[in-house]
């Protein structure tokens, strides 16, 4: 039996979940799973293609396949998402009957306790509940990995639980970066290397607060020059025409300014459409305003048939859009947002 790995690309969080899968599927099969990295915008045809070469289960982590797709092979489908938009719409289209929906225990942990839970952990609780064994690869007695806890923290946005996801990635990215497998950073050395907790603290770390003293310096000149400030209600809104940067792009404006939701959008020309990035930049305001609520806004301002995708966490969310809508979500800002 051949199984694949469908997971998220774009970022740690979804790479993680596909090693440690990998990992799980050859301890449990003895065999290779086959790796299709998936992005919302992905052209299905092509992921099809990958999936007819396995006859296995079909993992799919960290992100979700367009309905009729997540019906076409549900029978196969071992789904471990937390992502709770895609979770909702699952649950709404109701015909669907997966082989295992592992998001289930994500969904009952947002709607009953708000706790956050990053793909990555979910994988992680998934491998050890169905192999016993799966823990001892990595020498942690059932406890699960820094590298895991450190990826899944930064992901969900509750940096402060894990001292240290920052610079967990700011190292993670900068590695990638001089890496020639982009979408497989796991088939790499150094990556197969943040899986030894005690690399990670006295090595990883350390190299990745270097790195953040360097980023940080280069964004807080690029926030002074791209970021506008607006007005919404009590509480102000920075939004940035830039990509690749996450919530520490608007430190700087932090230290003097009151803004409490930060937005970056970018045109995708390979795609013909807009990405954008939502972040609750002040997480206990007194509005009780967070990204998701910002972006939900403008979801509804769009039409619908042209968002391409929407959802994530309650600190940190994103949106693709097709860039002929560009203009209405120019016009919902102006109108929304008083400057």
């Amino acid at each position: 039996m051949t199984n694949c790995i469908i997971y998220h690309v774009a970022d740690m969080d979804g790479w993680t979940s596909a090693y440690l899968l990998s990992e799980y599927i050859k301890l449990t099969y003895g065999s290779e799973a086959i790796l299709i990295p998936f992005n919302y915008d992905f052209d299905m045809s092509i992921v099809e293609n990958k999936i007819a070469k396995a006859n296995g289960n079909i993992y799919i982590a960290d992100c979700c396949l367009p309905l009729p797709y997540m019906k076409k092979y549900a029978d196969r489908i071992i789904w471990i998402d937390h992502h709770v938009s895609a979770i909702t719409e699952i649950a709404n289209a109701g015909n669907i009957h997966l082989k295992e929906n592992y998001s289930a225990v994500n969904a009952d942990i947002y709607n009953q306790k708000q706790i956050q839970v990053a793909a990555c952990e979910l994988v992680w609780s998934y491998c050890c509940r169905n192999n016993s064994g799966f823990s001892r690869l990595f020498n942690t007695e059932n406890k699960c990995p820094l590298f895991v806890q450190l990826a899944g923290r930064y992901d969900v946005w509750d940096k402060h639980t894990v001292p240290g996801a920052d610079a967990f990635n700011a190292y993670v990215r900068y590695m990638l970066h001089q890496s020639r497998n982009k979408g497989y950073p796991f088939m790499d050395s150094w990556f197969t290397a943040l899986t030894n907790d005690e690399y990670v603290r006295t090595t990883v770390l350390n190299k990745g607060k270097e790195l953040l003293i360097i980023q940080q310096n280069n964004w807080n000149i690029q926030s002074r020059k791209l970021t506008s400030l607006y007005w919404h209600g009590n509480y102000q809104i920075a939004i940035a025409n830039v990509s690749s940067v996450n919530s520490n792009f608007f430190n700087n404006l932090m230290l003097n300014k009151n803004a409490i939701v930060g937005i970056i959008f970018a045109f995708h020309m390979e795609t013909n459409s807009v990405q954008t990035s939502f972040y609750t930049l002040k997480q206990n305001n007194a509005e009780g305003i967070t990204a998701t609520d910002v972006m939900l806004a403008c979801v509804n301002a769009l039409p619908q048939d042209k968002i391409k995708s929407f959802g994530g966490h309650k600190h940190a969310c994103g949106m693709t859009f097709d860039d002929s809508v560009y203009p209405l979500f120019k016009q919902w800002i102006k109108n929304e947002i008083k400057k």
